[in-house]
């Protein structure tokens, strides 16, 4: 089974280097397997939670919408950074600071 990954084009040639093999149909770049898939976590496909009002922020963050899937998406490098408030169940340390202040 192929895992399709979300590679920038900057960081084309790496993922090439680690054994990543590029779809020209579906226009991704994909791994198959669990021990290359390890080394190549950062660019799996995670999707993202984006209200509408927030759209054009996300956009302008990185992340991409799926036509097919109807969902914004990004790799999970941009996930666990620039994307991080979009990741469904984050909580942001201002939300701590106002649970913790009603308490």
């Amino acid at each position: 089974m192929n895992t399709y990954l979300e590679v920038d084009f900057a960081d084309k040639d790496k993922v090439k280097a680690l054994g990543a093999k590029w779809c020209a149909i579906r226009k991704k770049w994909h791994v198959k397997g669990e021990k290359k898939l390890q080394q190549l976590l950062d660019y799996t496909i995670v999707d993202l939670c984006v209200p509408y009002e927030m759209k054009d922020e996300a956009k302008a963050l990185g992340a991409k919408w799926d036509v097919i899937r109807k969902t914004w998406f990004c790799s999970k490098k941009k996930s666990e950074t620039v994307l991080k408030k979009f990741v469904e169940g984050y909580v942001s340390d201002e939300d701590n600071a106002e649970e913790e202040e009603s308490i």
